[in-house]
Formats: structure tokens, sequence, C-alpha cells
């Protein structure tokens, strides 16, 4: 079968350069290196954005990939527990993993659903008023309208659809 995967695009990085550096981190996180591992983190790695396990999975099988939808959650819970990727909770019942890992919140497209990165910390934010208690986890969420559907909404004649009475 042919490789199915390609470079990474703008990246100047092969498969064979993602594949190592995800041998490696999986090395350096404790985690024992399976093909499977290997296939899923380099997957993340090299593409950018916010998969689910399903999108994952069939990302996965698309590419010849043997590998069942359940050892993709399992895969996905270990790594978010040895910090590989972090889980991302941006709409109600879909959990969606982030392998970018340097400090960043995240903007959700009310419109069209997209989500971008954007440069912040949160652990930097104040957290006034929760003196006494325990945080866990910070996260940056906001959700809005982005760039892309706003030019779209200025590009659209105004009472498009609409009929005239």
């Amino acid at each position: 079968m042919a490789n199915q995967w390609k470079d990474i695009p703008g990246s100047g990085l092969t498969h064979a350069d993602s594949l190592a550096e995800a041998r490696r981190m999986l090395h350096a996180h404790g985690i024992a290196v399976t093909r499977q591992r290997l296939s899923v983190l380099a997957y993340l790695r090299e593409r950018p954005g916010h998969p689910d396990a399903d999108e994952v999975h069939q990302a996965m099988t698309a590419r010849g990939a043997a590998i069942s939808l359940a050892s993709v959650y399992n895969t996905l819970r270990l790594f978010a527990e040895k910090g590989l990727v972090t889980p991302v909770e941006l709409d109600e019942n879909r959990l969606r993993f982030d392998a970018e890992l340097t400090p960043h919140g995240h903007f959700r497209c009310t419109a069209c659903g997209r989500i971008d990165n954007f440069p912040c910390d949160a652990d930097a934010l104040p957290a006034n008023g929760l003196d006494g208690y325990v945080i866990t986890r910070r996260d940056v969420h906001f959700h809005g309208i982005c760039k892309g559907c706003l030019n779209q909404q200025k590009e659209e004649p105004h009472g498009q659809g609409q009929k005239e009475g």
C-alpha cells in the first residue's frame, strides 16, 4: 500500500520527521511506543486544528491504519493524562484535542464552527474572588463571529433571500 501521508505543508518537515518527533515525545512522557500511538500523535502534530476522537479515527482509517474507535479514545485519554495533548471543550457533548502546547486561548466562530488559537497565557490571568479554591485547570475560550464570516456578511446584499411584498 502506498504511503498516503503527506509531508507537512509549509513546515519543511516530512512525515518521517514527524514520526521521529512523535517517538521522542512518547519516550519523554513515559508512554510505550506502539504503531497506533505513533500514528495518532504524528497526525495530531501534523494537522493544525482541534479534532475530536471520531475525526482522528476517520483520519487514521482513511490512511489505512488498523485502529478501533475505542483505541483512539484510550490513546487520546492517555495523551491528555501525560500532557501530550490538551482536552478542549468548546461546545456541548464534544471533547476535542489540541496538540499545540504553548500557552494560547481558543476562539470558536458561532457561525461556521471554525476554531482558532490566539496567544494567551491563562496562568497569568488573575483569579480574583477565588481565595481558598483549588484551580485544577485554566482555559480561555471566546465565542463570536470570525473575520471570514464577518466579511462574507458584508459582501452579501441586504435583504437577500427576502420576498418583496
